[in-house]
């Protein structure tokens, strides 16, 4: 009796073909193009919100600018608070009056003019402070010119100017910030004579002589010297015999201590 051969059924494995599990277990490859532009899509939205966010921010701030702008250029109380605002949210309304908060208040003029006025008022006492004035007597002789500022409204009028150069700066010395205008480099070693000045007495407040640098400070007699001769030809302090020791005098420390006017 003859076998028949079977012929190949649809149960039988094609040669080279993937078995059902094999293509069970293999998930479909996303398209690269498909999810590079689901990406961007997500990218543009992302950003779109963020424009959006930044332009609402923007009139918000403007129209506050704009109701409060009688208090903002008048108050200066209210004025740093508007710009501490400004720093939280990183917007600076000063720099540039091409921003949008410097075409609507003109801060970057305010600041500009006040600069101005702070170094008439340095030049003009000059000869008599020898270029060191305390930020809040300055406070005080613009307010008798009817010019209302606080000490960070002069402090940030000429942080605006220095990149222009010149010669003033605000120095903080033993929690009472100086107007320094002393033509050049200043000597890091001043604002620690000056810093010992206000607080000697006898003689007096604004004194100080090469024995208290050396005894206080830690100095050597050579350096104590140079910093104080150097002082003197800048003009900032002045020069008197007490008994056998000489004492160097400060105009703006001893000034300042007898009141502006």
């Amino acid at each position: 009796m003859s076998h028949r051969r079977r012929g190949v059924g649809v149960g039988r494995k094609k040669p080279g073909a993937p078995s059902a599990a094999q293509g069970r277990s293999k998930s479909p490859t996303p398209n690269a193009s498909a999810t590079t532009a689901i990406t961007a899509s997500l990218n543009a939205d992302a950003i779109e919100h963020a424009r959006s966010v930044v332009d609402q921010l923007q009139r918000d701030l403007k129209a506050f600018a704009e109701s409060h702008k009688e208090e903002i250029s008048d108050d200066p109380a209210f004025r740093q608070k508007f710009l501490k605002m400004c720093g939280l949210l990183e917007i600076d309304p000063i720099t540039s009056n091409q921003t949008f908060l410097g075409r609507t208040l003109g801060l970057g003029d305010y600041y500009y003019k006040l600069a101005l006025k702070v170094q008439e008022c340095c030049v003009a006492r000059r000869g008599r402070d020898g270029g060191v004035i305390k930020v809040k007597d300055v406070v005080s002789i613009l307010a008798k010119r009817n010019l209302k500022a606080t000490p960070s409204d002069i402090s940030i009028a000429l942080s605006k100017i220095s990149v222009l150069g010149g010669s003033y700066r605000v120095v903080s010395v033993e929690n009472e910030d100086y107007i320094f205008s002393v033509p050049g480099v200043l000597d890091e070693d001043v604002p620690k004579v000056v810093s010992l000045a206000q607080k000697t007495t006898p003689p007096g407040v604004g004194c100080v002589t090469v024995d208290m640098l050396c005894r206080t400070l830690g100095w050597d007699e050579a350096r104590a010297k140079r910093v104080l001769d150097k002082m003197v030809r800048d003009g900032m302090c002045w020069i008197e015999k007490i008994e056998s020791e000489v004492a160097y005098w400060l105009w703006g420390v001893w000034w300042s201590d007898k009141g502006t006017t």
